[in-house]
């Protein structure tokens, strides 16, 4: 289960860095430092860390203060960094860029001898497409990033043909051992805790700039030996991302660490933050304050309009004509005007999201009516601009006026959505969406019906708005929910009736969902009965043919060689009887002679009866030929408890896709 940190920024910075407008944030380093295990990690520990937020929110400068802040230098605490530079497409690529990047801040004289390591192992392995030990990886489409690629030896010698599967991408890795032996080099060359150090972060950034054979390496083969054996070390993983990360990727999951990972949101700056950097730029304390107005807390943004301060191109020259101008006009107009004042630029068609539902457009020709005030048009009069000069003298004195702030609260949403979508298409097609939670091409089609092809075309062609799994599409965090109260002002036509259909489609699609889970869980219960009785049975019979095969070892049964020896005797004594019966009919020496002839055969025929007794049966009771019927009944059982089982098998996969299904609602359901 991921962690979620929600703290609004309440950052204190102190420095403007070069010219790239970004600035330190000194307490979120120190709460997102102290959601790591700094002092060494344990089998409880948090092990994947996510900086996540919008575009240009700060998170790599964030990232690069922590590497490099005061903090790092007094724990024992290595970095690499193998991100920093190009995209890495290789193992030997990662492994190369993290020699290159080695910083052990609180002992220097380390990076040397842990970079030689790295470098060793780096040069020490074969090209995986060369080698013998190649293997093929075939990939579902879904993946991202992908580089396909055939090794044709490695393809012919598994039977693989020219023809090719749209569905599947087929690259070359490592073969298992070469795999191991990467991982556990790459490992071996990083230091044990029992060495001095305590924490190893490897920060990879943004995970798009991996390839994908790289980041199966790292889930497959370099956690689990980081985690356990000979090669476990104290690792921790530092990305940063647009989204949470149970919302990334499938191609992005943790493995063993995917229950072990923490979400850290970075917010933009607060106003304060904003204010004392402006003051420390040395600027007019009414610009500060504009400055966060301009940005809404985006670093870059606030910098920039900071800069133009010193420039001199944000100046107190107008500040007279310009109060004086609103001499003219009462208070409520007045707040009017600085109303008008928030935007940098004004879309008369979403002029509601400053004065609500249906006064928007009688705003905007009023404003546009005051000849006297600095508006120019801006893309052929689609767009109209105040003058930056005027906008922070009138924000500035309106700033502590309670209806002004309120106003000013209800547009801080559209002002954000405005930042982050600065297509006014981009932000209608947004708003119209903002009512759905999980989108799927089924739904799309159901909802939208001919429409729904310009709707699958705007999501692929703008992915970064939204996130994607399991093929289902879903607006990106940082915009939901600025988006829902945005569209709670504006209430675009079609929108509100879009989410009651939906919302509609996943009553009756989660009453449909919970009816088969009662149902595969009655049928689970039915089965696992089945498999009881069966089960019991099978013990029955085993015990009943132990019992025989007992019985058996006193049993005899015929020799049918014992027939032919008892004719032998008979014949035996007939022909003894004869003799004798001869001899008394003739005279000396016949009748002698066929005396000791019947004697002979007498004697033989009695010499052979104890033989022919004990022959007459022989050998224990085989039990395949004489109790066929119970084995054969106990193969059958055997049979049937296989068969049962993998039907609960079945039922329980179908009852896991069941409830994943569940927690992908069309709309928001808080009882799911």
């Amino acid at each position: 289960m991921s962690h979620s940190h929600n703290m609004e920024s309440e950052t204190k910075p102190s420095t403007i860095e070069g010219t790239n407008g970004l600035a330190s944030r000194g307490l979120e380093l120190e709460a997102f430092s102290s959601t790591l295990s700094l002092d060494g990690s344990d089998i409880m520990s948090r092990r994947v860390f996510n900086v996540w937020g919008e575009p240009g929110i700060g998170k790599t400068t964030f990232i690069k203060a922590f590497r490099d802040s005061e903090l790092m230098e007094n724990k024992k605490t290595l970095l690499l960094y193998p991100t920093e530079g190009e995209s890495i497409e290789t193992i030997e690529e990662f492994i190369a860029a993290c020699a290159e990047t080695v910083r052990y801040p609180s002992n220097p004289a380390k990076e040397e001898i842990i970079q030689e390591k790295l470098e060793n192992v780096q040069r020490g392995k074969v090209n995986p497409i060369l080698s013998d030990d190649s293997i093929l990886i075939a990939r579902s489409s879904i993946a991202t990033n992908k580089k396909p690629y055939v090794n044709k030896a490695a393809a012919a010698s598994v039977g693989r043909t020219e023809f090719e599967r749209e569905d599947l991408e087929v690259n070359i890795g490592l073969g298992e051992n070469k795999a191991d032996n990467h991982a556990e080099g790459f490992l071996d060359a990083l230091p044990l805790q029992s060495l001095g150090t305590d924490v190893i972060f490897l920060i990879l950034g943004r995970m798009e700039d991996i390839a994908i054979g790289v980041k199966d390496w790292l889930r497959d083969y370099v956690i689990p030996a980081a985690s356990k054996g000979p090669y476990r070390r104290n690792l921790s993983i530092i990305i940063e991302s647009e989204s949470p990360i149970n919302h990334h990727q499938l191609d992005e999951s943790w493995g063993e660490w995917e229950t072990a990972t923490h979400d850290f949101r970075l917010y933009p700056l607060s106003e304060d933050a904003v204010y004392e950097l402006g003051l420390e730029a040395k600027i007019d304390p009414g610009v500060a304050r504009f400055a966060y107005t301009q940005s809404l807390g985006y670093p870059q943004i606030a910098v920039e309009t900071i800069q133009r301060a010193r420039r001199g191109e944000l100046n107190e020259d107008i500040k007279k004509q310009s109060l004086e101008l609103l001499e003219n006009f009462d208070e409520s107009e007045r707040i009017k005007i600085a109303s008008c004042c928030l935007p940098q630029n004004l879309y008369p068609e979403e002029m509601d999201a400053i004065y609500g539902k249906g006064n928007g457009s009688a705003a905007f020709t009023w404003l546009r009516s005051l000849k006297s005030l600095p508006i120019s048009e801006v893309d052929n009069g689609k767009t109209y601009r105040i003058d930056d000069n005027f906008r922070w003298v009138i924000l500035e004195n309106f700033r502590d006026n309670p209806t002004f702030k309120s106003i000013r609260t209800q547009w801080s949403p559209y002002g954000r959505i405005t930042r982050n979508a600065p297509s006014k298409t981009a932000r209608a097609k947004l708003i119209m969406l903002s009512g759905l939670n999980w989108l799927s091409q089924t739904l799309c089609r159901d909802l939208f019906g001919d429409q729904a092809a310009k709707v699958e075309e705007f999501i692929a062609n703008k992915k970064g708005y939204f996130v994607t799994k399991d093929e289902r599409y879903r607006i990106n965090e940082y915009l939901r929910k600025d988006l829902g109260k945005v569209a709670g002002i504006l209430h675009p036509v079609g929108s509100d009736s879009i989410h009651e259909k939906a919302a509609g489609m996943w009553s009756r699609r989660k009453k449909e969902i919970q009816e088969k889970i009662d149902d595969t869980e009655r049928a689970s219960k039915v089965v696992n009965e089945e498999i009881h009785k069966l089960t019991r049975k099978q013990i029955e019979t085993n015990a009943h043919l132990r019992v025989m095969k007992k019985k058996s070892a006193s049993a005899k049964v015929p020799n049918p060689e014992s027939g032919h020896r008892g004719t032998l005797i008979a014949l035996l004594f007939v022909l003894s009887f004869a003799a004798f019966a001869t001899g008394m009919l003739f005279t000396y020496p016949a009748n002698f002679i066929s005396a000791v002839g019947g004697l002979i055969a007498l004697l033989t025929a009695l010499g052979l009866i104890p033989s022919w007794r004990n022959s007459k049966t022989y050998g224990k009771i085989e039990l395949s030929s004489t109790t066929g019927i119970p084995i054969t009944g106990n193969l059958e059982l055997t049979r049937k408890i296989r068969d049962r089982e993998i039907a609960l098998e079945e039922l329980k996969n179908q009852q896991n896709d069941l409830r994943k299904e569940l927690s992908y609602s069309y709309v928001e359901d808080t009882e799911v």
